[in-house]
């Protein structure tokens, strides 16, 4: 052990080589230690010499037959009895923890004074003192009494017991000397004993602080470096993980934010590592656990597949080494994501197949027939799908002014539902046409975490997880989209597959061209096929319409010439000049009129105008030739006659009206003729309806082109040029009015015109 006076100690401590006392602060602490380290075994002295003073007196009295001193030994046996039960009491109080060394000091001159009475009464009984030679180091000890108050009380003892002791008559000079020389000695061992016994107390309190000042400072290097190699895990940027057979016992925060779990639950008895992992990692992972079985131990470098909280796919490269034995498997791992990297290799190989694939269908698609087109996208669809891992690929055709679109194309992976049936007619969210639109691409990596309602709920019920669209533009139009639905993982698209989708996407929108450019060349062709065969008709119409009536004229002004004509014959005559007359004005008025639209040169002159007047006017020209045709007509004005006053050109509704009317009397072989006026939504209606023959189903698509009449077989039956309903529509598109009919075959037809 150290020395208690070294100068290092001596000047720490401020030690008193006399008194061995520290600094106040210090011998507080001291002395506190020392009370709560013996309270108990005061307690049990003091018990301890209640019950020997008790047995010795008592049988000291009971030995001794002399009756004059066995009262004073009765009293003096209470009064120590009490006085230690005092002491005992005094213990359990505060008081005594503050003041227990002064108190033990007080209790030491009572045991000292009740041995000094039993003395005088016994001089010659020797047993006193020597038991004061061994009964006060102990008790000193076992009381706790530190060695400056036991010294003093020891001097102070034997003072009294020198100065009283000559004045006991029953005292000689030999006992005098005796006990003196007795007591000197015992106290001058207490003091030496006790300063032995206290020095080696401070020192094992002394031992005891710097023990545990090292122990402390020890535990506080321990916690730093524990600390610092928490720090240093918990800050990796490698996930660090100690497994046991199958379970996590512990796992870093950078572990944590790989895999998407927090450490409690990847720490649970429940967590198994092999339902994280794909099967093909799981094998891997079974084989290294089979060969650690077999006392196979190495550090391992290898790479799996681990499936995050969110079931995303991560790629982590492992480096493992082996704790324990074939019994306890255990292993301690360092993983790192390697996501990027892996995601980066594979993307450059797709990267590398789209281009050779896109090559390939480039030459397909530039050398391709019409008749396989469809087969074709639909392969390319498939093709591309596989290669982006998607799980549905599809294209849509749009109409980019009601941005409704259509689901054209679509190829699904094995077990994966098809939706083309149900996208039909769909209308593009704002959320969607802007992403196509503004943004050239839609990528939508979580479809659940998309914000706008509206597309949310027609992509969720497809169970869409991500998803990848390319438009198509032609002229700054959207024409059409390529899409890519990825259902069982999430995927992260690349620039490169974007541009070559984009590249693939351009393509399908010069297949598109390709495919309306021949189409327009079909219809085109067909159509002035059909204008031929109607210009035909027109022409022979027209030969017929110009050859008839002058063929009348000619002939009924021969008659005319005839001598002896009665004037009935001769007025019929006339009528039937007359009225060839009017059929070729009519005709030559139609062909002027045409020819006026598309010269370009007819001028539009808007006045205010009277429906009213105007309609009345109109149908009063054809009265005699309903009447002739033995029809019955109604004219029905159903507004007053104030709205009935629009801002127009009069020539130009009124040859409207001539024409509606006269197609109406000309089709109409039985029946009626109504015209009317009305207000409908906001809108004047003026409208011609007839119960004639009606228009066929073939023609009603055409009835407004030009050389139509109904069909081609009914202009052979009726007089016209068959450019009436065309100068209808031409002039209410110049007017910007709007012009439509209902009919049904035999049952007769209505035309409106909406101002």
């Amino acid at each position: 052990m150290f020395d208690l006076f070294s100068d290092e100690l001596e000047n720490k401590y401020n030690i008193n080589r006399y008194t061995l006392e520290f600094s106040k602060e210090k011998e507080d602490e001291y002395l506190e230690h020392r009370f709560n380290t013996s309270i108990k075994s005061i307690r049990r002295i003091l018990v301890v010499i209640i019950i020997l003073y008790i047995i010795g007196n008592t049988t000291d009295i009971l030995l001794n037959s002399n009756p004059n001193t066995l009262y004073l030994q009765g009293f003096n046996l209470v009064v120590i009895i009490c006085s230690f039960l005092i002491g005992l009491f005094t213990t359990y109080l505060d008081i005594f923890k503050k003041y227990h060394q002064f108190i033990l000091a007080v209790l030491y001159l009572m045991s000292g004074f009740g041995l000094l009475n039993m003395m005088f009464h016994q001089p010659d009984n020797f047993i006193y003192p020597m038991g004061m030679l061994t009964a006060i180091p102990l008790g000193y000890y076992l009381l706790t009494l530190k060695y400056f108050y036991s010294s003093v009380a020891s001097i102070l003892l034997l003072l009294i017991i020198s100065i009283l002791m000559p004045t006991i008559g029953s005292f000689n000079y030999y006992n005098i000397f005796a006990y003196i020389f007795f007591y000197s000695i015992a106290i001058i061992m207490n003091i030496i004993t006790t300063y032995s016994i206290e020095q080696y107390l401070r020192k094992n309190f002394i031992q005891k602080q710097i023990n545990e000042y090292e122990k402390n400072k020890a535990l506080e290097i321990i916690k730093s470096s524990e600390d610092k190699l928490d720090f240093l895990i918990n800050n990796a940027f490698d996930g660090i993980y100690i497994l046991n057979n199958n379970r996590f016992e512990y796992v870093n925060e950078a572990f944590c934010d790989i895999a998407g779990y927090i450490a409690e639950e990847i720490t649970t008895p429940g967590f198994d590592i092999y339902n994280v992992v794909t099967p093909e990692s799981k094998k891997v992972l079974l084989d290294k656990y089979q060969s650690r079985k077999l006392g196979k131990y190495s550090t391992d470098k290898y790479e799996l597949e681990f499936r995050d909280k969110d079931g995303r796919i991560n790629y982590l490269e492992v480096t493992t080494t082996y704790i324990g034995d074939s019994s306890n498997i255990r292993v301690f791992g360092v993983l790192r994501d390697i996501t990027s990297r892996v995601e980066a290799q594979k993307n450059l190989e797709i990267q590398n197949n789209l281009r050779a694939l896109l090559v390939e269908i480039s030459v397909k698609f530039i050398n391709l027939n019409i008749q396989d087109m469809h087969k074709e996208i639909y392969n390319a669809l498939e093709i591309l799908a596989k290669y982006v891992k998607a799980d549905r690929a599809y294209i849509f055709d749009c109409d980019s002014s009601t941005k409704i679109c259509n689901n054209t194309y679509e190829y699904c992976n094995e077990g994966i539902e098809p939706y083309k049936d149900e996208l039909q007619n769909i209308k593009l969210t704002t959320f969607v046409y802007d992403g196509l639109v503004n943004n050239g691409w839609l990528y939508i990596e979580d479809v659940a975490k998309i914000e706008d309602i509206e597309t949310k709920n027609i992509l969720e019920p497809q169970g869409i997880k991500s998803l990848f669209n390319i438009p198509m533009i032609n002229d700054g139009e959207l024409i059409g989209f390529i899409g890519f639905d990825f259902v069982r993982n999430y995927h992260k698209k690349s620039e490169i597959e974007m541009q070559l989708l984009t590249v693939f996407s351009l393509l399908l929108v010069n297949l598109h061209l390709k495919v309306n450019n021949e189409k327009q060349l079909v219809e085109a062709k067909a159509k002035a096929e059909d204008s031929d065969k109607l210009k035909s008709a027109f022409l022979a119409n027209l030969s017929h319409e110009i050859r008839t009536p002058m063929n009348g004229i000619i002939g009924f002004m021969n008659l005319l010439k005839l001598p002896d004509l009665s004037d009935e014959e001769h007025g019929e005559y006339i009528d039937m000049v007359k009225s060839s007359s009017n059929r070729l004005i009519t005709t030559l008025e139609d062909i002027i009129e045409i020819s006026n639209i598309d010269s370009g040169n007819l001028a539009v002159y808007i006045d205010s105008y009277n429906l009213i007047i105007g309609i009345n006017e109109i149908v009063d020209q054809f009265e005699d030739k309903i009447m002739e045709k033995g029809l019955t007509y109604k004219v029905n004005i159903d507004i007053p006659e104030q709205d009935a006053i629009v801002e127009t050109d009069k020539k130009l509704i009124e040859r409207i009206l001539f024409h509606l009317i006269s197609n109406a009397i000309k089709y109409t072989n039985e029946g009626s003729i109504e015209v009317g006026l009305n207000i409908n939504s906001g809108k004047l209606i003026i409208y011609v309806k007839d119960t004639g023959i009606g228009i066929s189903n073939l023609v009603k698509d055409r009835i407004f082109e030009r050389f139509v009449q109904g069909d081609l077989s009914i202009s052979r039956s009726y007089e016209g040029s068959g450019l009436g309903l065309s100068i209808v529509k031409e002039y209410a598109d110049l007017l910007g009015y709007v012009v439509r009919f209902e009919s049904e075959v035999n049952e007769g037809s209505v035309f409106y015109l909406e101002i």
